[in-house]
């Protein structure tokens, strides 16, 4: 609203706005900061330590973060308040927020009751042997004072003893796609280390992904994760997979060697703050998107959507009233 007026002002020029104007400006401005005072002092010390440090890193101007994201943030915390509260805790080596997702009972992919659960030590997968494919990754990444340098990476991908399937490298030589991570190897890398790292380049967490996609909108997003979003929320928690159409029966593309081809991908992003409050961000990118100025808030959609066409079920430990809630949640445009 200020910045409103400012450029009203701006607009039809400093010498046309009278006394009584000023004195009208002057009023509005100092009815806003009271009330943005009340609501910061209102607000408990851990969500003011929280937005404090999303202002430090802005300050520093290392990860991307804006004035007009932190006045959204702010917005959005402390005055709209649009969250689903929650009582469900991690455990010490839980990677997905919520519970490990399920593919539903009836019409998902052609997994059987569930998908084959990975867990590594950074990340945990859910592994489809009938499309060859993962279904979905769960990971989280935090802030941190500075971002690290990546250990070198790995001389290539590797071939994952625990499943059936048995993917190798060579499946996709000559395929036309690139072997795309589902969880990245630069944000395991900077947080859990070489050896976590080296577990992102087994072929279970891979997926076949058009070289436009997996080195431009998608690229950016996980960058976008990994410094703006941990920079303001503290920590993300992500869920990421491939959309397939029809859910993987039949008539799913497939490489030669078998391995299903997605027509998309999602992801599903949640923050929380200290006293249990979550927003959801879903994202479901097309393998052909091209990109372009508006190429994340675009694709912006629902966990409800993410699940219609994935035949997957998130959050399942969360409480029926807050899974309800965060399935429906979609914010106003990207975070």
């Amino acid at each position: 609203m200020l910045a409103g007026i400012l450029a009203l002002v701006w607009t039809y020029g400093f010498r046309r706005v009278s006394r009584r104007g000023w004195a009208v400006l002057a009023g509005v401005a100092v009815v806003l900061a009271l009330a943005l005072g009340a609501a910061w002092f209102s607000a408990p010390a851990v969500d003011r330590d929280a937005f404090a440090n999303a202002v430090a890193n802005w300050q520093r101007g290392r990860k991307h973060i804006t004035a007009g994201e932190l006045a959204g943030d702010f917005w959005s915390w402390h005055l709209r308040r649009d969250w689903a509260a929650t009582n469900w805790r991690p455990g010490k080596d839980t990677h997905a927020f919520g519970g490990s997702p399920r593919v539903a009972a009836t019409d998902g992919p052609p997994c059987g009751a569930e998908a084959r659960v990975l867990v590594n030590a950074a990340y945990t997968l859910g592994y489809c042997e009938g499309l060859k494919s993962p279904l979905w990754g769960g990971y989280r990444v935090w802030d941190l004072p500075e971002i690290p340098r990546s250990p070198p990476r790995p001389p290539g991908f590797q071939p994952d003893p625990r499943t059936a399937a048995r993917v190798e490298s060579a499946d996709y030589n000559g395929s036309g796609y690139d072997r795309g991570h589902m969880v990245p190897n630069f944000a395991i890398a900077t947080r859990w280390g070489q050896a976590a790292q080296r577990e992102t380049f087994l072929l279970s967490n891979i997926s076949p992904q058009r070289h436009r996609l997996n080195a431009g909108p998608w690229a950016r997003l996980e960058q976008r994760i990994d410094d703006n979003y941990a920079g303001r929320f503290g920590t993300v928690w992500v869920l990421v997979g491939p959309v397939f159409a029809s859910r993987g029966r039949s008539d799913v593309a497939r490489l030669p060697a078998g391995v299903a081809v997605p027509e998309a991908f999602y992801m599903v992003l949640v923050v929380q703050n200290a006293r249990g409050g979550v927003r959801v961000q879903a994202v479901i990118m097309p393998q052909e998107e091209r990109g372009g100025r508006d190429e994340l808030a675009g694709h912006v959609t629902t966990v409800e959507e993410v699940e219609r066409r994935t035949g997957l079920e998130f959050f399942p430990e969360l409480e029926p009233t807050a899974r309800a809630t965060l399935r429906r949640m979609k914010p106003w445009g990207a975070w």
